[in-house]
């Protein structure tokens, strides 16, 4: 089911004005983050859309990891993971 959901994302991607961010220019800030949360299971994933989410201010993050609400922006704001709870 799980790869299923992956492949519509990927549809989803394709059909919509879907802004994909580069990550080039923050690997360190990826390993600060991995760092920050290295109690927790923060894998290159989670850590790439934490900075993707910093970079451009977005809150609402698409993740099937239902523990990513653990996650915080540098203001401490928490992130609106969807689908919730899925």
């Amino acid at each position: 089911m799980r790869d299923r959901l992956q492949k519509r994302v990927l549809d989803w991607i394709a059909a919509a004005e879907v802004e994909l961010v580069s990550i080039d220019d923050g690997l360190n800030a990826m390993r600060e983050i991995m760092d920050k949360y290295s109690d927790l299971p923060c894998d290159f994933a989670d850590a790439s859309l934490v900075y993707a989410a910093t970079k451009t201010n977005v809150r609402d993050i698409w993740s099937l990891d239902r523990d990513f609400i653990v996650f915080s922006l540098p203001d401490r704001r928490r992130f609106t993971v969807i689908p919730s709870g899925s």
